[in-house]
């Protein structure tokens, strides 16, 4: 009789993986789908004013498409518009991780650098502002020459 419930068991197991499997990888498009539209809909939100909710929208983006580098990047600038500073540096690290798009990469280098000066981290700010200008940002040798010279 125990061999019975375990052999019942092992197969309901085996059938349960196999259809999380399947809907897994049926799901990773809709999942992406679902995201843009978050993103969209987040981006809506910051553009009229609403930052928090834009936050949400993006945080809601990532969580279905961990590599959305436009929704990590906006979400690091809703957080910083609303001033926490820590949470944007980590998204501006994640855009500079995932991204090899040059527009990308001096925003992300920029607005990072811009989130350690509120935080006075000028000697980082300094460092991401500079990588920044080395990747094309004329606006970041602004705040170079604000910031960064003695």
């Amino acid at each position: 009789m125990i061999y019975d419930i375990t052999y019942f068991f092992k197969n309901r197991l085996y059938l349960i993986c196999m259809c999380f499997t399947i809907l897994g990888f049926m799901n990773d498009d809709n999942d992406k789908n679902k995201a843009e539209l978050y993103f969209e809909k987040g981006y809506d939100l910051q553009m009229r004013g609403y930052p928090f909710q834009a936050y949400e929208y993006y945080s809601k983006a990532i969580r279905l498409d961990r590599s959305h580098v436009k929704a990590y990047m906006n979400r690091g600038l809703a957080s910083k518009q609303l001033g926490f500073f820590y949470d944007a540096i980590r998204d501006f690290n994640r855009v500079i991780l995932l991204s090899n798009e040059q527009s990308h990469l001096y925003q992300a280098y920029h607005n990072r650098g811009i989130a350690y000066l509120h935080i006075q981290d000028r000697v980082r700010a300094c460092h991401s502002l500079r990588k920044a200008v080395l990747l094309g940002s004329g606006r970041s040798m602004l705040s170079v020459l604000q910031f960064c010279t003695k």
